[in-house]
């Protein structure tokens, strides 16, 4: 499925509240992640404006050697679309 099927299947389920297990599941990781940022209008989000380290954990304004930015995605969406994935591969 191309990002734009999948941005539309997870606002689809969003509004709909299809596939509440896999959101509940892979929330939960993502409100411990140091990358959670709550959004006036979305929600929470993939904070996009940080770089973060995957072995290490570490984040950073600025990017770094090893370090990579974050997609942004609005966390209730992306978290119903079953092939979607964390960009640092925690779900």
């Amino acid at each position: 499925m191309s990002v734009i099927g999948q941005i539309a299947t997870g606002f689809f389920n969003n509004l709909t509240n299809k596939e509440e297990d896999l959101f509940n599941e892979r929330i939960k990781l993502c409100r411990s992640c140091k990358l959670l940022k709550e959004d006036k209008i979305f929600g929470e989000i993939c904070n996009s404006d940080l770089y973060i380290d995957p072995k290490s954990g570490e984040t950073s304004t600025t990017k770094k050697q090893g370090f990579s930015n974050r997609c942004g995605c609005v966390l209730r969406s992306k978290t119903r679309v079953k092939n979607a994935h964390c960009p640092i591969a925690r779900w």
